[in-house]
């Protein structure tokens, strides 16, 4: 099995304080899925507010990641979202410099707000930087809640089949078809994401 790199860029704003421990469980939910999935997966985690972008952990070997908890996830501030894909395709990109042999590139990014506090990258450097690393082989995954998600990852330059609405109140089934999405991906390299994850908003 090709090794695959996941990237996660996860939304810290302070909107998400209202599903702050439902994200906390999917996510490290989502973790140990991977982990008992397959030993070749690389992991990588990037919070993001109106404050700082945090490399939580890079290029780690899956078995190794670290939980989240309320000590290390904690929302407030606004969405810079642009700055934030930008930074997370950067920190992909320094590390497959690394590399002798690439490995597959997911990167799933989940936020609940729009692009609002970016001080570097506009949405149209990043629907650039997105399909220029789809060229390449990347895949992008957009969860994007209380938002149009579709008009947002139109607008990044993202695949529609890879876009998805979700509902805040449903973050932890959110996470859970995350998983087998992934494993789905893992196993034959196809994502579909038709429906939205919380069953709203069907085309």
């Amino acid at each position: 099995m090709k090794e695959m790199l996941v990237n996660f860029v996860l939304d810290e704003t302070g909107s998400m304080d209202s599903c702050r421990d439902a994200t906390i469980s999917g996510f490290n939910g989502y973790v140990r899925s991977l982990q008992e999935q397959s030993k070749r997966i690389r992991f990588t985690l990037i919070k993001f507010n109106g404050k700082r972008i945090t490399v939580v952990c890079s290029d780690e070997d899956i078995r190794n990641v670290k939980e989240l908890n309320r000590s290390s996830y904690i929302p407030t501030d606004a969405t810079p979202l642009n700055d934030a894909v930008a930074y997370a395709i950067k920190e992909i990109e320094n590390k497959l410099r690394e590399r002798d042999e690439s490995p597959d590139v997911l990167c799933v990014i989940m936020t609940d707000g729009e692009e609002n506090a970016s001080q570097k990258y506009t949405t149209e450097n990043i629907f650039n930087l997105i399909r220029l690393k789809q060229e390449e082989g990347w895949t992008f995954v957009y969860l994007g809640a209380n938002q149009d998600a579709r008009t947002v990852g139109r607008s990044l330059g993202l695949r529609l089949e890879h876009v998805s609405g979700y509902n805040t109140a449903r973050t932890q089934q959110t996470f859970n078809q995350l998983s087998h999405m992934t494993q789905t991906y893992i196993d034959n390299g196809l994502i579909n994401m038709m429906e939205d994850f919380d069953g709203t908003n069907k085309r």
